[in-house]
């Protein structure tokens, strides 16, 4: 088969794109689950020609307006991880960005691309995006049996070109374990098929 797929909590091999690591434990995430259900939410929306917009066509999902008490703990976490991805992926990483909540709800997704195209007109804080990070909250599954009821099926992220000798590769969610790779991997993340799917996503510069 030409795509893989990495099993919740696994690592990757030295030479990928790609960072698998665990981060936060199962209670920190049901913790974290807790306080963002009480979160507000917007439509998200994409980048275009420099402006954000919404288009539902390539992207449906929620972007949950989060504490500033629980930003600000997530970001510490995250920070804690910016050496690890530094040395790995063999960026130069100074910082990371303020973390963002999305929900994707059953039939959400988001489609084929790339957070930094490098493109003139892209803001600033975008085009100071080196590596993408991704903090999975809670379990997806890639069968029907679900392990508790917070657990949802579907919402894969799926990359592409990452891992020598696979066009693409596939990580099921798992709470609590955090990915990272470079700002110009085109990725996307499937259809969400049943429950919610929660995560925090930030971006080292």
């Amino acid at each position: 088969m030409d795509d893989s797929a990495i099993e919740p909590g696994a690592s990757l091999l030295p030479g990928t794109r790609l960072i698998s690591h665990r981060l936060l434990s199962r209670l920190e995430c049901a913790d974290l689950r807790w306080q963002l259900a009480k979160s507000t939410s917007v439509p998200s929306r994409v980048l275009q020609n420099g402006v954000r917009m919404l288009d539902q066509r390539s992207r449906r999902t929620k972007k949950l307006e989060a504490s500033l008490e629980v930003s600000a703990l997530v970001k510490e976490k995250l920070e804690s991880f910016l050496p690890t991805v530094r040395d790995g992926l063999q960026l130069q990483l100074r910082s990371c960005q303020t973390p963002q909540f999305y929900r994707y709800d059953e039939g959400d997704f988001f489609g084929p691309h790339r957070d930094n195209y490098g493109r003139a007109h892209s803001p600033a804080e975008v085009l100071a995006r080196k590596a993408a990070v991704i903090l999975f909250l809670n379990d997806g599954r890639h069968d029907a049996e679900f392990v508790n009821h917070d657990a949802f099926e579907g919402g894969l992220l799926r990359l592409y070109d990452v891992v020598p000798g696979y066009p693409s590769w596939t990580v099921v969610p798992e709470a609590g374990t955090i990915v990272s790779f470079p700002t110009d991997v085109l990725h996307e993340v499937t259809a969400v098929t049943r429950g919610s799917r929660l995560t925090a996503v930030t971006w080292y510069v």
